[in-house]
Formats: structure tokens, sequence, C-alpha cells
């Protein structure tokens, strides 16, 4: 009888391990970094357009861009709306427009290399707790009415200009970048607006 209880026991505890060491793996898997080519056209959806076509949701592919020139024969891209795990800006990028309607970001958030030029993405729905990161002394414009979602952490040497009226209420941390204030109250959503390093600067207004 004691045996057997302990050979149940042993089994027990083999399928525990065995869960366990998956849940480490799965938790600890990277997603794939995917390049824009850019030489057929706009369209996100071609594949085409890509040295391999993302996945459409936020864990699986990161959406890289890395393009000396996206004016003809290339193109810069429209995302529409989509997901992606996240988005890389390369060192060697010229200035490109991201056009979206609605583009959902994962736990990869944004990252904008040293010697990238400008760069403007549309609307960005911060599905989970993610860092925007710029470290170019080129700007990272985030021009949409965003969804803070998840919790965002402006990072990196660079500026950021983070959008208008937002909604969400996963909250902002600025830590390390310089991020202009559009003056609306709701800029970053209705969650908390923590300031750790940085900069916070007001917009000015031309006429």
């Amino acid at each position: 009888m004691q045996k057997s209880f302990s050979k149940a026991r042993a089994i027990v505890a083999l399928f525990a391990s065995a869960a366990f060491g998956l849940g480490i793996m799965s938790s600890s898997a990277k997603a794939t970094v995917v390049n824009w080519d850019g030489d057929m056209s706009t369209a996100w959806a071609t594949a085409g357009n890509w040295d391999t076509l993302p996945t459409n949701d936020t864990t699986t592919d990161i959406a890289r861009f890395d393009i000396v020139d996206y004016t003809t024969p290339f193109f810069a891209p429209n995302a529409g709306t989509t997901s992606i795990a996240g988005v890389q800006i390369g060192s060697t990028s010229g200035a490109v427009t991201l056009a979206t309607s609605n583009l959902t970001i994962g736990l990869s958030g944004i990252s904008m290399e040293s010697g990238a030029a400008a760069v403007t993405i549309g609307k960005i729905t911060a599905d989970v707790d993610q860092t925007w990161t710029n470290n170019s002394v080129n700007t990272l414009t985030v021009s949409g009415a965003n969804v803070y979602t998840g919790h965002v952490t402006f990072a990196g040497s660079g500026r950021i200009n983070a959008g208008g009226t937002s909604t969400g209420a996963g909250g902002v941390t600025i830590d390390g970048a310089t991020v202009t204030h559009s003056g609306t109250t709701t800029q970053f959503g209705t969650g908390l607006l923590e300031f750790k390093s940085g900069g916070l600067l007001p917009k000015i207004h031309t006429t």
C-alpha cells in the first residue's frame, strides 16, 4: 500500500514538473522579427511586401522597418486595422509614416534605434503592458487617439510625441524619454501618469 502511494505521488510530481516546464517555455517564448520590404505596395497584408508575412496577433511577430528610402520603388506601409507583437524602426531607416486605423501592439512595444530618421505612427492600442523606446535624435510621433489598455512606459534618449485625446486606464510612465504634452487632459488616457526621469514638454502652438 505504501509503495502504491509513493508511486502515485511520484507520478503526480512528474506531471506537475512537466506542466511547470511547459509554462516556463511558453512564457519565455520570443516573438519573431519579420522585415518590411515594401517593394509591391503599401498593403500590410500583402505577403510580397515582407520577407515573411506577419501573423495578425499580438504575440507571434515583430514588424521591423529599416529601408533607407520609402519612396518609389519602395512603399511605406499602411497597417489599417491589425495586430502585431511589436514594432522596430532600424538604425538605417529613412523617414516613414506608418499609417494605421488601429494598430494593436503586444508586449514587445515600439523600439526606435539610434540613427533612425523621424517616424510617425497612427492610432495604437497598447493591448498589454509595454515600452515605447526612442534612442534616435529624431522624433517618434504616435499621432492617433491611442488606447492605453495596458501600461505604457516611454523610454530612451529621444523625443516622443504621443497623440491627442486618448482612452484607457492602463497608465503611463515617463522613464528617460522627452515627451511632448499635447495640452489635453486625456493625452495618456485616464490612468496614472508617473514621472521617473526624462522630460515632459508643452506643445508649442504656431499660427
